[in-house]
């Protein structure tokens, strides 16, 4: 009996966590996401944000190990209270591996999310995010 006890305190906390990522964390993530980010189809990829080719593999470490938990939170959000989808999608922008431009275009493409991040963005008093661009589509 005392072993269920822990394992639903220990659920309990992690849920707790969890929930306070989905509210303090993931705003902040969705408000330093640039407008065009998801605008054009062939943005620059492998960008790591240093100029300095010899710290380069350094930050793309930092990036995937920050956007590893963040992507399983997300997926323990999709059962716990949280914003999951959400969570999935600025840990897949922190992340760089091959094809996240594609995934990222998926998620957004869901109903939804674009109108959900635009209302965090809102409220921060950001410009929302622009849509994305099919193939062959220009920005207008």
């Amino acid at each position: 009996m005392a072993e269920w006890a822990i394992v639903l305190e220990i659920l309990f906390w992690v849920t707790v966590g969890l929930s306070l990522v989905g509210v303090v964390f993931l705003p902040l993530l969705v408000i330093c996401i640039p407008t065009d980010h998801f605008g054009h189809p062939n943005r620059r990829r492998g960008w790591t944000g240093t100029k300095n080719v010899g710290q380069r593999p350094i930050v793309v470490v930092i990036r995937n190990l920050l956007a590893a938990p963040l992507f399983l939170a997300g997926v323990l959000m999709l059962f716990t209270p949280g914003q999951g989808v959400l969570m999935i999608l600025v840990a897949i922008s922190i992340a760089t591996f091959p094809g996240k431009n594609r995934i990222e275009r998926r998620i957004i493409a869901l109903p939804g999310v674009l109108a959900t991040l635009n209302m965090i963005r809102a409220k921060a008093r950001r410009p929302p995010l622009e849509k994305p661009l099919g193939n062959g589509q220009e920005k207008t």
